[in-house]
C-alpha cells in the first residue's frame, strides 16, 4: 500500500509539473495574442507524454474557443512540439489581405480558407530542410519585414527584437516595448493565481 501511495504521489507531482511548465510557456510565449496585441504566437516545448500535452491543448481550446483564440500543434518531432497560438478572425484578416496573399501565392501558399493556410505552413515546416520564412507573416509580423529577412537573408536589419526589423523601426521598437511589458503583467497575474482564461482580452471584431 505504502509503495501505491508513493507512485500515486509521484504520478500527480509529475502531471502537476507538467501542467503548470506548458501553462508558463503559453503565458510567456503568447501573453500579446491573450491580450489581443499580435494575432498569433509560437512556443516550442519538451515533452515526454504527448497523450498529456494533447490533452492539455484540448482543455485549452475547450475554455479559449469561445474567445476566438485557437491552440494547436504544427510540428511534432522526437519529444518537442511546436505550437501555435492564434486569433482565427484576426489571423484572417492577415492572410487574406490582398498584399499578403500575393506574397505568399509567391511562395506557393494557395488558400482559400485558414485551414488550408495552416495546412500549408504546417506541411513546409515538416518537409522543408529550413524553416520557412514566411512563416513570419502568421505570426503577424509586418510584412515589410519578412521580406526584408528573406531578401537580404537575415543580415543589414534596422534592429533586432521578436523579429528583425527592415522597416518602420520606430513602430516595431514600440511593439517590442509593449509586448514585454504584456508578458511581465500576465506573468505576474497567472503566478498569483489568475487563470488563463480570465487572461483574455475581449473586442469586438
Amino acid at each position: 500500500m505504502l509503495d501505491y501511495r508513493k507512485t500515486a504521489q509521484l504520478y500527480f507531482e509529475t502531471a502537476w509539473r507538467q501542467k503548470k511548465e506548458l501553462e508558463y510557456q503559453l503565458i510567456k510565449q503568447c501573453a500579446p495574442t491573450l491580450a489581443y496585441l499580435k494575432a498569433a504566437s509560437l512556443f516550442s516545448h519538451p515533452y515526454k507524454d504527448r497523450e498529456y500535452v494533447d490533452r492539455t491543448l484540448q482543455i485549452w481550446n475547450k475554455s479559449l474557443n469561445k474567445f476566438g483564440i485557437f491552440i494547436k500543434p504544427i510540428w511534432v518531432k522526437a519529444e518537442r512540439i511546436l505550437i501555435y497560438c492564434y486569433r482565427k478572425s484576426a489571423l484572417e484578416k492577415i492572410l487574406f489581405a490582398q498584399d499578403a496573399q500575393n506574397f505568399l501565392e509567391s511562395r506557393g501558399y494557395y488558400y482559400s480558407s485558414l485551414t488550408e493556410a495552416l495546412d500549408v505552413l504546417c506541411s513546409r515546416i515538416v518537409t522543408s530542410q529550413n524553416f520557412p520564412h514566411e512563416i513570419g507573416v502568421f505570426l503577424d509580423y509586418p510584412l515589410g519585414d519578412v521580406q526584408g529577412f528573406i531578401e537580404h537573408q537575415g543580415k543589414n536589419f534596422k534592429c533586432c527584437g521578436e523579429w528583425k526589423v527592415y522597416c518602420n523601426q520606430k513602430s516595431c521598437e514600440d511593439c517590442f516595448y509593449n509586448y514585454k511589458h504584456c508578458r511581465l503583467r500576465y506573468l505576474k497575474a497567472w503566478q498569483t493565481g489568475t487563470k488563463i482564461e480570465d487572461l483574455v482580452v475581449v473586442k469586438a471584431d
